[in-house]
């Protein structure tokens, strides 16, 4: 088996599209049982994506056919 996860980020804007909490929300659901007793998780978020100077980049880096 694989080692667990010792830290857990996410890094998306909350509060833009309906249902982004929610989203947010199973996608954490879903890693914690792969993480470790005490594992940290980071929670990043900012304010709408036209707004935000990262927003190319990790849309870049979630690769081709990545929801934008």
């Amino acid at each position: 088996p694989s080692p667990p996860y010792t830290l857990i980020t996410a890094f998306d804007p909350v509060g833009c599209l309906t249902g982004d909490g929610e989203r947010l929300s199973e996608l954490l659901s879903a890693v914690a049982p792969l993480a470790g007793r005490g594992t940290p998780v980071v929670l990043a978020g900012w304010g709408p994506p036209e707004r935000c100077a990262t927003s190319s980049v990790l849309r870049v880096a979630a690769g081709p056919g990545a929801p934008h």
